[in-house]
């Protein structure tokens, strides 16, 4: 420590020794103890900041001696827990005195010597018993009054807490004559403790002891235990209970609970019972609250803190007497508890003055904040630093209300009407605080006098009639309405008389009162003295016995029994609270009884208290509490169920604890559920805050956890509050997810991206496709987030509809996700411009456009300038929740502005170098010049010029030099450094030097070489004539050259004398130049010009000869390999060569000789063509290249070697040998063709390979072959050219390669055919095999399986194709294998034969779906692939969801049809798809009966409405025809039923697709009706028994048996699932094939539809067969049919009862007819025979009778080719039906009312014209169809626009024009683009013929406009109407699911994207 730190220490240590000074030790002495002992204290205290204490204080220094010494500590302790602790010397001390000094720093600082005084505290304790009463001292006497003053700027609550502070430690100082272990408790908990602490003594004996104390005590603060959250009458119940705990206290024997003890505890309870008004009521709600709330809460709390007043009361009194146990003290009063009870009072009284007053006055006229004087405390604090302020407060508030008084209203209220006295007595109760007002009495004095002369008669009567009323009542009853009755309206007189105080008749009243009251009370002895009187006359007898249960439940209420004997106590204690004592011998009797009805009152107060937690079970919580109440009424009719005399009181006691506990067990688990309730409500509501995008799951997994610990806390029954909680997070769900789709772009997960410049463009890492992909996830999986919650129940269900509920708000969040994704593709606008540097060639940018230094100057200054403008780009911006990083491209553009930079700074370099480069060399060139001196005249000249060059350059390079200077400067300035020219400065200066001396050496040279040019003459004139002499004995003489040879020699003569010539010639042009420079006249040379003329003359003949040898020479080195293939250059060679020769000698620029040696050899040339046209040897080979070389004399041995000079030179050769050559050539182009054959199949052999796959095999993977149809045809193409090559001439040569190859070629063949069989089989078997599905045939094919892998394995290796046949035994082994999977295959047809067998319908399905199905039974994918090759209509099943069980059944349309029973899905597939078709014939047999009682069109399947549609109609019609009475409807009523029923549903408006599907068959159904019953009373039918009646189709339901009755014809129906697949339109053909098929059926036989394509034959007999509930297949036949085919076929329908309808019957071959009508007629002959088998494919069938038969034929001939005549024994076995044209107009007109057309007569009609007229006018087309299929289709279409129209327009009917407009729109969309050119304007001029007034309306949205226009602009087409036309035909094909045909010609563009 250092100097200051040393004087604190001084400081602290002296005040501490002058505190503690004693006799014996001075305060020096006492400080230097300290300092030495205590060094670390104080030094932490004065240095560390955060030491904030110092306690010094006295200790024994041992416990024997008086002396004493001062201890320091760094916190405060307690001198009491400190007598026991040891000091830091180590000697045990003991507290003399609690006597200490403290040192407290109010702020965390170090202390110095400035702040000692002002940051230091000190505090003296000691003078009492405990640190409590010390603080305590400090807080009454110094800080409350300081803090507490007005001028104080303290917070209220503050304030509050530090009055709390202080009323507590002087209570607590209060009580210092209570026991030293009351100290510690000041809590009912803190009782409670006590006694457990007590009880749980290891001493037996204690715990005995004190167990009772214990019980009562927890009982009590059991009680009070959450106590705010009780109702009024449970704390009454409370305080009831709580005094019988009392009593029973103070009763004890053993151990006496003392008064003192006593008194704590009353103070205790009050204590609890003051706090719980004070947390009851905040302070702005007594004030703030409406009247009628706070006026019931505050009497409820003042009737509260009453009954315990009267409780003590009750309890002290009777103890003052008890002889045993005697309360000796005082009654218990607290101080605090009677304030509350006055402050209570008082606010009672404030709030109803202030209503009584508002209810007579105006609002307006009452002034604001009239409680204001109350709102800077809490009234309900009591505290002494309060009073002051209460006491104030009402005076004022009185004060204000007084003055209100004077407007009141009373006067004028009781003036309005004849005063009732009683009225005017509930006026005064009501406004009696006002009434105090003398002004207000004196103005109410005429009223109060004439209500005082009526009042002795009123209030006599209403006394009266209260004494006599009820006397049936009990006693008890009677006595309780008395007493609370009867005293209150005395009371209310009483209270009355204060109105009357003033006036004289008051004394006659008054006097009229009391008599009353005297009259009454004596009425009330006598009554208690008959009371008494029947209790002596019961003495004795046991009427206190009962029997049965003592607690009923009534209403789900438990109720205690008022036993006679009960009744009486009660009745006694009545007697006793209105003041009578009843007399000695009463009371010993019913002492006995005491106890007993002391547990009639706990039992009271257990069933009130489990009826108050009844009322506290939440709704959805009632079924997990259930068990727990269930079993608490079951434990109370076991334990009180008692007999006559068996009850006693220790039983009692131990049945009552247990339901007590009981009840506090219920209690505990509806606190614990509810406390579950509304923790997970919490949870809920903060969901309604969390988006869910981020914790939403979390809170929903707590929520989760909450619910499931209930179940594994072993609450049962928790279904309903899971159902309860998803409701309320489905709210929560739903708000959260239209909350969040309207921000989705805000709050998806982040996906941060970079703004990157690479390979010249800017793109974003990752690409926009990957950032739009990742995002449009983030979407989906934002939306199917419904999806896949899980609720409460963990299921989906209910959650699902959240998506559809946003549909709408789908659309903007797609919308919102591409104007995201697009502005964030304008982002990279910004930074295009910054990027475009690197688009260009910088070096070469800045070389070319910057040249000047200026230029360069301002370049930097703008790179600088935009370097800083990239640094205040953002580094990064966030759209949405995509997040774009510019970090990337900013760093990437300042690349490129520094690239630009350093360009600059090279460019600069680089121009100064360049420029100091051309200076230097300028210099070092001028230099070297000018140092050298000229020898001759060419050299003078040639300096002077140079001299004249360096001198012009000199002055402009200073320009130069000063520009590289000033380069210079400015790269200095930018880079640093610049480039040292003080070089280039020196040779500068040299050169300037040189220049001034050079021009004085030159003139003195030029003397000396003018005289040197004369001797030069004499010396070239000599050489003239030397040169002329040689010529003219050596010229070449051209009749003397006879070969080559001597031309070539002649040649090189005239060569060497042209190069001499030469030489001279330019020795005389140099003199001619030194003449010329030094003024000298020219003069010629003699000899010089005839020379030079002849010798030209000869040279230019030779160098024409020359050139030509040299030409010639060139072409003959070509290679003929290369040259043969371009022979016209030689060709052109010698044409050329022939016109130059020619062209001249005309010009005589050749000699004669010269040319005709050439012409000579050109000839030569010219007639070795056509040989070299035979040795072109593209057909040759080595041999006949070999041949050629010897016939014509050329010795080489290497075709590469041969050029065409060898031809040339051996053309001789050639002509001699011609005709051996073209023989050659003619052999060879024969040898090629072979030669090439044997050469590809060789390279073929190499080179193919097997085109393989990798096949998975379960775990295994096989490698196998693929493309099989492709090699075999190779192969068969090389086989077949090998065979052509024999009859070739020169094929013997060849003959045993061939042959080899043939042999090679056979095998391969024959082992890939077998090879490619044995593998389609084993894949085929493989998977059957993997299954176990043929045990007996494992073996068999696991060896199979081995030897195939090998070789395939090994094939892979080496994929080549001919290695297959270089395998040893290869053919052997792959014809075992094939016979082997033979066999294996045909165990696999018996297998499947026996499970067709065992479920027919597997006939229907071939081996692989078969085997399919066998093979993955459970697989619900698969199942639902081929459930519609097995059923009529059924295309789907819906499994549970643990895909155990199938539970409904569904149509291709969408209809689901719910099964009664499950049906269990197992491995024997064949076994549950049996148990599924009879489930689902039970289903609808069973939906039937309750259609026809009531069909509704929604709950029943489209098949059953229809079908229970016609029994009633049937049903209807039948009534009318055989019953003549008006009771019954007649035809007439049916036909207008009927029309009423189509105009009804016509207009129906549909939601879904199945809807729409049922309603048109019941339309169908309908219009056949009324076509029926049109028919009958056309007719006049007047029976059921004419043939217009029995000729339909009748339908019947009798004794549970649907049947179909047609002529004679009874049919049952088979109730085969048919879906809801469209009906066929009724017509009077569909009528006649109906009759005829029946009736044939009926019979035994088939049925014959028969006739031109479009007539309904099929359609009819499907038809037919869905009315009857049977099993329609189809089967399309073609010659590749056989009868074991149709067999099998036969078989399936005969067992399963199905109709089969084989379509294009007579395409079969005659013999398979043949065979087929033998099989047909013995089904035919068992069904009429009624036989239960036949013999089918050799095998016993069961015959199912409802099977059938039938065959459709087109016409044989008439363009149906194929077709052939039914023999005629085959058509004996069908009933022929010929179908003709169907009626089309009728057609049209029902699918156009089925379709919710109005006008549909008129419709159709127009529509069947127009198709009449197109066929009729238009063109013949083969792809024009004008027949019904084309015209269903567009009705079809119409219909579909009909319904859409329907919801856009949100109308029933459409009129007329919109329909016809509809209809023009699908007419023009179906028909339009399949018209050819010509015949589309004349198809525009029948609709508008047909349809007139109608607008062809073929809307185009505007988006697929644009991107049709884009890509016809792409493609460089014409945007013309047609196309236009086309697009929007295609689209909407398209989008109802259709597969469009597009056709063209040749030429014509077409596309379908």
């Amino acid at each position: 420590m250092d100097a200051g730190d040393q004087e604190c220490v001084e400081w602290l240590t002296r005040t501490i020794g002058s505190f503690f000074a004693a006799s014996d030790q001075d305060a020096d002495a006492v400080a230097g103890d300290v300092t030495t002992r205590h060094a670390k204290n104080l030094r932490d205290f004065i240095t560390l900041p955060a030491c904030c204490l110092l306690q010094a204080y006295l200790v024994k220094t041992n416990a024997t001696s008086a002396a004493t010494k001062v201890q320091l500590s760094n916190k405060i302790v307690n001198p009491l827990a400190a007598s026991n602790s040891s000091n830091s010397d180590g000697n045990s001390s003991v507290v003399e005195s609690w006597r200490a000094l403290v040192f407290a720093k109010p702020r965390a600082v170090k202390l110095s010597v400035a702040n000692v005084d002002t940051a230091v505290v000190s505090v003296t304790i000691g003078g009492g018993s405990s640190l409590a009463h010390s603080f305590n001292g400090l807080l009454h006497n110094l800080l409350c009054p300081v803090l507490m003053q007005e001028g104080v700027d303290l917070a209220p609550s503050l304030k509050s807490l530090l009055a709390e502070l202080e009323l507590g430690l002087t209570q607590l100082h209060a009580s210092t004559q209570i026991e030293a272990d009351l100290l510690s408790i000041q809590t009912l908990s803190d009782e409670f403790m006590f006694w457990k602490n007590m009880k749980e003594q290891k001493k037996p004996e204690l715990n005995e002891k004190y167990m009772p104390i214990f019980k009562e005590i927890q009982k009590i603060s059991e009680s009070f235990t959450d106590i705010i959250s009780k109702s009024h009458a449970q704390l009454l119940q409370i305080l009831n209970s709580t005094k019988t705990c009392i009593q029973r206290l103070w009763k004890l024997k053993r151990h006496k609970y003392s008064e003192l003890r006593m008194w704590h505890l009353f103070t205790l309870i009050e204590n609890e019972l003051v706090s719980f008004v004070q947390r009851k009521f905040p302070k702005s709600s007594l004030w703030s609250s409406h009247f009628s709330q706070v006026y019931t809460s505050l009497m409820h709390s003042y009737s509260l803190l009453n009954h315990w007043a009267d409780i003590k009361l009750t309890l002290i009194k009777p103890w003052r007497e008890n002889a045993e146990h005697t309360w000796m003290g005082q009654s218990h009063h607290n101080m605090y508890f009677d304030l509350m009870q006055e402050r209570l009072q008082t606010i009672l009284k404030i709030r109803s003055l202030h209503q009584q007053i508002i209810t007579l006055i105006p609002p307006s006229n009452i002034p604001p904040g009239i409680f204001s004087p109350f709102e800077s405390f809490h009234p309900l604090h009591c505290d002494p630093m309060t009073c002051i302020k209460w006491q104030a407060c009402p005076t004022k508030l009185f004060f204000h209300l007084i003055h209100l008084q004077q407007r009141s209203a009373l006067h004028a209220k009781w003036s309005k009407y004849p005063m009732e006295p009683i009225a005017v007595l509930l006026d005064v109760i009501r406004y009696n605080d006002i009434l105090c007002s003398t002004s207000l009495l004196s103005a109410l004095e005429s009223e109060r006098r004439v209500l005082l002369s009526r009042a002795s008669t009123n209030i006599t009567d209403h006394t009266k009639s209260l004494l006599w009323v009820n006397q049936l009542q009990s006693m008890v009853q009677f006595v309780e309405n008395f007493s609370s009755t009867h005293f209150l309206k005395v009371d209310t007189v009483h209270l009355g008389m204060n109105l009357f105080s003033d006036l004289d008749s008051l004394a006659e009243i008054s006097s009229l009162l009391q008599a009353l009251e005297s009259e009454m009370r004596a009425y009330l002895n006598e009554l208690f003295d008959s009371w008494c009187q029947k209790v002596e006359n019961t003495l004795g007898l046991k009427w206190a016995s009962f029997s049965g249960s003592l607690i009923e439940f009534v209403a789900g209420k438990a109720q205690v029994r008022l036993t006679p004997a009960f009744q009486i106590i009660e009745e006694r204690s009545q007697f006793i609270s209105l003041g009578f004592s009843l007399p000695e011998n009463m009371n010993s009797f019913f002492s006995e009884f005491e106890d007993l009805h002391r547990q009639w009152i706990l039992l009271k107060q257990i069933t009130n208290h489990y009826n108050a937690l009844l009322t506290q079970v939440i709704l959805c919580q009632k079924a997990m509490i259930s068990p727990f109440l269930q079993a608490f009424e079951e434990k109370i009719i076991l334990t009180l169920n008692v007999e006559p005399g068996q009850w006693s009181s220790s039983t009692a006691e131990t049945h009552i604890e247990n339901l007590h506990n009981e009840v506090q067990f219920i209690a505990e688990k509806i606190r614990h559920l509810r406390k579950v309730h509304y923790e997970i409500s919490a949870k809920v509501n903060l969901l309604f805050h969390t988006d869910l995008s981020s914790h939403w799951s979390e809170i929903v997994q707590e929520i989760h956890a909450l619910v499931d610990n209930l179940d594994t806390e072993g609450y049962k029954g928790s279904d309903m509050t899971k159902l309860h909680w998803d409701h309320q997070i489905y709210k929560a769900l739903d708000f959260q997810y239209r909350r969040s789709l309207e921000t989705l772009i805000d709050t998806l997960p982040n996906i941060k991206c970079d703004l990157v410049y690479e390979h010249q463009r800017l793109i974003f890492r990752p690409p926009i496709e990957i950032l739009r992909t990742t995002y449009y996830n983030n979407v989906q999986k934002f939306i199917r987030f419904p999806y896949t919650f899980l609720g409460m129940g963990n299921s989906n269900l209910m959650y699902l509809s959240i998506v559809e509920k946003n549909r709408d708000n789908l659309i903007s969040v797609f919308k919102n996700a591409e104007e995201l994704l697009a502005a964030l593709h304008k982002e990279k606008e910004q930074f295009i411009e910054w990027t475009s540097l690197d688009l260009l060639d910088l070096d070469t940018l800045v070389d070319e456009n910057i040249k000047k230094v200026e230029e360069w100057e301002y370049n930097f200054r703008i790179v600088q300038a935009k370097l800083q403008q990239v640094d205040h780009l953002p580094n990064e911006k966030k759209l949405g929740c995509l997040t774009v990083s510019f970090t990337p491209v900013k760093a990437t553009i300042e690349d490129h502005l520094n690239n630009l930079l350093d360009s600059l700074v090279s460019s600069l370099g680089k121009s100064i170098r360049l420029s100091i480069a051309k200076i230097d060399n300028f210099l070092d060139t001028s230099i070297t010049f000018l140092s050298e001196s000229p020898s001759t005249l060419a050299q003078m000249t040639e300096v002077g010029v140079e001299y004249n060059n360096i001198a012009l350059e000199y002055s402009k390079s200073g320009h130069i030099l000063q520009e590289i200077d000033e380069k210079n400067r400015l790269l200095c300035h930018i880079n640093g450094s610049g480039i040292d020219l003080a070089t280039l400065q020196n040779k500068w200066v040299n050169l300037e030097y040189s220049l001034s001396m050079y021009k004085q050496m030159t003139d003195k040279k030029s003397v000396i070489l003018k005289q040197e040019t004369d001797q030069h003459a004499k010396v070239l004139q000599t050489c003239i004539t030397k040169l002329a002499k040689e010529w003219a004995s050596h010229k070449p003489n051209y009749q003397a050259v006879s070969d080559k040879k001597s031309a070539l020699a002649a040649m090189e003569v005239m060569l060497n004398f042209s190069s001499k010539f030469q030489e001279i010639q330019g020795e005389a042009d140099i003199l001619s130049s030194e003449r010329k420079q030094f003024g000298i006249i020219q003069r010629p040379i003699p000899g010089l010009q005839e020379l030079d003329h002849d010798i030209t003359q000869h040279a230019l003949s030779w160098n024409l000869y020359k050139t030509y040898m040299e030409e010639k020479k060139q072409i003959g080195k070509s290679l003929w390999t290369k040259f043969r293939i371009k022979r016209g250059e030689f060709s052109d060679f010698i044409n050329r060569w022939q016109h130059t020769t020619k062209k001249a000698l005309k010009q005589k620029q050749v000699h004669e000789y010269i040319a005709s040696w050439i012409r000579q050899d050109l000839e030569k040339s010219q007639n070795l063509c056509p040989l070299l046209q035979n040795v072109r040897g593209e057909a040759f080979s080595s041999e006949h290249w070999h041949t050629l070389f010897l016939l014509v004399d050329i010795h080489i041995t290497d075709i590469s070697q041969l050029q065409l000079k060898h031809f040339l030179s051996h053309s001789a050769n050639m002509f001699a040998h011609e005709r051996q050559i073209k023989e050659l050539q003619a052999r060879a182009k024969g040898e090629i063709a072979i030669r090439e054959a044997i050469e590809d199949l060789k390279l073929w052999a190499n080179s193919t390979t097997f085109s393989m796959y990798e096949h998975e095999d379960g775990a295994r993977t096989t490698p196998l072959i693929k493309d099989w149809k492709e090699l075999l045809s190779s192969i068969g193409d090389h086989q077949a050219v090998l065979a052509s090559l024999k009859d070739t001439q020169y094929y013997k040569i060849f003959a045993d390669q061939v042959h080899q190859w043939e042999m090679k070629l056979g095998n391969l063949d024959h082992y890939i055919h077998t090879l490619n069989t044995v593998q389609r089989k084993w894949v085929y078997l493989k998977p059957i095999f993997a299954q176990g599905a043929l045990p007996h045939e494992e073996d068999r094919f696991s060896s199979i399986d081995s030897k195939f892998v090998d070789i395939v394995t090994n094939l892979a290796l080496n994929r080549q194709v001919m290695q297959l046949v270089e395998i040893p035994g290869i053919g052997e082994t792959l014809h075992v294998l094939e016979e082997q999977l033979e066999r294996c295959q045909n165990a696999l047809s018996n297998y499947l034969e026996e499970k067709r067998s065992l479920f027919p319908r597997f006939y229907f399905l071939g081996d692989d779906d078969l085997l399919e199905i066998l093979g993955q039974a459970k697989k619900p994918s698969v199942i639902q692939a081929h459930l519609k090759k097995l059923f009529q209509g059924l295309h789907q099943v819906n499994f549970s969801p643990d895909s155990k069980d199938i539970v409904s059944i569904g149509s291709g349309e969408g209809e689901i049809v719910p099964l009664r029973n499950p049906v269990a899905v197992s491995l024997q597939v064949e076994g549950w798809l049996n148990a599924l078709a009879v489930e689902m014939v039970n289903t609808l047999k069973a939906s039937l009966p309750k259609c026809l009682q009531n069909s509704n069109f929604d709950d029943f399947p489209c098949q059953i409405l229809c079908l229970a549609d016609s029994i009633n109609f049937t049903y209807r019609c039948e009534s009318a025809l055989e019953s003549q009475t008006s009771s019954k409807p007649t035809l007439l009523d049916i036909k207008a039923d009927l029309y009423k029923a189509l105009a009804t549903w016509t207009v129906y408006s549909t939601e879904t697709k199945t809807q729409l599907s049922k309603l048109k068959s019941i339309i169908l159904d309908i219009i056949h009706n009324r076509d029926v019953v049109e028919l009958l009373l056309c007719d006049k039918v007047s029976h059921i028994s004419e043939w217009a009646w029995q000729k339909q189709l009748r339908y019947y339901f009798q004794e549970g048996v649907a049947a179909i009755h047609m002529g004679e014809g009874i049919f049952s129906y088979s109730y085969e699932y048919q879906g809801n697949a469209p009906k066929l339109v009724y017509t009077p053909l569909t009528d006649k094939a109906y009759l005829t098929l029946t009736q044939g059926i009926m019979r035994g036989f088939g049925g014959n539809p028969y006739g031109p394509a479009g007539t309904g034959k099929t359609e009819s007999v499907k038809a037919l067969g869905q009315i009857l509930g049977r099993h329609v297949l189809v089967f399309n036949c073609d010659e590749g049919i056989d009868f074991q085919s149709m067999g099998r076929m036969f078989t399936g329908i005969v067992k399963c009862g199905a109709w089969g309808c084989f379509d294009e019957f007579n395409r079969l071959d005659e013999e398979v007819l043949s065979a087929v009508s033998q099989q047909i007629q013995t089904i035919q002959g068992a069904l009429k025979n009624v036989l239960p088998n036949v013999q089918l494919l050799d095998k016993v069938v069961e015959v199912n009778r409802t099977s059938g038969i039938f065959v459709t034929m087109n016409p044989a001939g008439k363009g149906y080719g194929g077709r052939s005549k039914l023999p005629d024994n085959l058509k004996q076995l069908f009933r022929p039906v010929a179908m003709s044209a169907p009626d089309l107009t009728m057609i049209a007109e029902v699918i156009l009312l089925s379709e919710g057309f109005t006008h549909a007569k008129e419709l159709g009609l127009k529509l069947v014209s127009i198709f009449s007229l197109c066929k009729q006018l238009l063109s013949a087309q083969q792809h024009y169809d004008w027949g019904l299929r084309a015209l269903k289709s567009i009705l079809t279409m119409g219909g579909s626009q009909v319904q859409e129209e329907r919801k856009r327009s949100n109308k029933c009917a459409l009129d007329k024009n919109i329909e016809q407009a509809i209809i023009v729109r699908a007419l023009h969309l179906s028909t339009a683009s399949k018209l050819v050119q010509v015949d589309a304007l004349r198809f525009q001029g029948l609709i508008s013929d047909v349809f007139q007034d109608s607008q062809i309306n073929l809307s185009l949205s505007s988006n697929l406009f644009e991107k049709i226009q884009e890509c016809l602009l792409k493609k460089q087409l014409a945007i013309s109407q047609k196309r236009r036309e086309l697009s929007l035909g295609l689209k909407y094909f398209l989008s109802l699911g259709r597969h469009p045909l597009i056709e063209g010609g040749p030429g014509l563009v077409w596309w379908t994207k």
